[in-house]
């Protein structure tokens, strides 16, 4: 017979998931389209991932 082995379950398992808005994922770094990370350059935010670009 084989041993039972416990399993642990992260405590957070049923949390929901976050939905930010368009103005908040750019505010934290996040692409808007695609959810890559967003880099500043030359005064804009960029994604290198889609390409996505925001001028402030």
């Amino acid at each position: 017979m084989s041993e039972e082995i416990p399993i642990q379950v992260p405590e957070n398992i049923n949390a929901p998931v976050e939905i930010l808005s368009e103005a908040q994922k750019i505010k934290k770094g996040i692409c808007p389209s695609c959810d890559g990370s967003l880099v500043f350059q030359e005064g804009c935010k960029v994604c290198y991932s889609c390409g996505w670009g925001g001028c402030e």
